[in-house]
């Protein structure tokens, strides 16, 4: 592992366990709670995904077209005849490091995707999995490794600290919202 994928896995640890322990509260066995899942992701990575391209995000990775999530994200939605959520608001960073930090959340997180297919498989009712299978049989993890050790290495520590904790904050803000807004619907 490199000095850098190890610094910014340790300096982000804290809050990517919130994050962790925030959605692992959706019973991803159950079609609606599945939903619900569905809707605190796309709050967050429709907002975020967005802002990336509008920073260019694709002279930093050439294969970027190929990692959009948005669109199965919103098939996902369709197919379960959820409405597509409200994509948080997000004050974007400036600079590479952050734009490199906001995409090691997003293809990070495509990782737990096989082990969360497997979850909302046991449910019985299988449901759409584009969104947590996408790209599953292409090695978009180590392809994206390869670019970030590669040209991520000379860019500000601090920018790129504040793109992972703004991409993982999102995630945590969308699930909390998600949770309560469910809390709040209980008789």
């Amino acid at each position: 592992m490199s000095s850098l994928r190890q610094w910014i896995r340790e300096a982000s640890a804290p809050m990517h366990e919130r994050v962790d322990a925030a959605y692992s509260r959706f019973e991803l066995s159950d079609r609606h709670d599945y939903g619900r899942f569905l809707r605190a992701h796309g709050a967050a990575l429709f907002s975020l995904e967005a802002t990336l391209e509008q920073g260019g995000i694709s002279r930093l990775l050439t294969d970027w077209p190929e990692r959009r999530r948005s669109a199965a994200l919103r098939e996902d939605l369709q197919t379960l005849k959820i409405a597509l959520p409200t994509p948080l608001s997000l004050e974007p960073g400036t600079g590479e490091g952050w734009s490199w930090g906001v995409a090691y959340v997003l293809e990070g997180s495509r990782i737990g995707g096989r082990v969360l297919s497997q979850r909302v498989r046991e449910g019985g009712s299988i449901g759409p999995l584009r969104y947590l299978g996408h790209g599953e049989g292409t090695p978009l993890w180590p392809r994206f490794l390869a670019q970030f050790e590669h040209r991520a290495k000379t860019v500000d520590r601090d920018q790129l600290l504040a793109g992972v904790q703004l991409a993982f904050g999102q995630f945590l803000c969308a699930a909390e919202h998600e949770l309560q807004t469910a809390t709040s619907a209980q008789p």
